[in-house]
């Protein structure tokens, strides 16, 4: 009975933890919130990415969480984790400090379900 229970926990941990795979070398901050953002609730079971973009003379990171319901959108981190800005979402934001993210160079997709 203790050795069914000890596989029963086993098999239980296993399905539990995800690996949370990043593709490049980010901020340690940055590392954080990915796997911070990979667990929660509010990020879509797919879909969901974060991608590193040069704006403003800066690297800045958005994350957004997929497309799971109509209106999702995009949160914007500068390197040190700074929360500045957000795009998409029910207003359909396009700026972020007083300039189109259009203008924003895409580095590279980071982590992705």
């Amino acid at each position: 009975m203790v050795m069914k229970s000890y596989l029963l926990i086993s098999v239980a941990l296993l399905f539990s933890c995800t690996k949370v795979e990043i593709l490049r070398d980010v901020p340690d901050c940055i590392e954080s919130k990915i796997k911070e953002y990979a667990k929660t609730d509010s990020t879509c079971d797919t879909g969901a990415e974060v991608s590193e973009y040069e704006f403003q003379n800066k690297t800045v990171f958005t994350f957004f969480s997929g497309s799971c319901g109509a209106d999702r959108g995009s949160v914007v981190y500068d390197d040190r984790c700074n929360f500045i800005g957000g795009l998409g979402g029910i207003g359909n934001i396009q700026e972020v400090n007083g300039e189109n993210f259009a203008n924003a160079r895409f580095i590279a997709k980071i982590w992705g379900n």
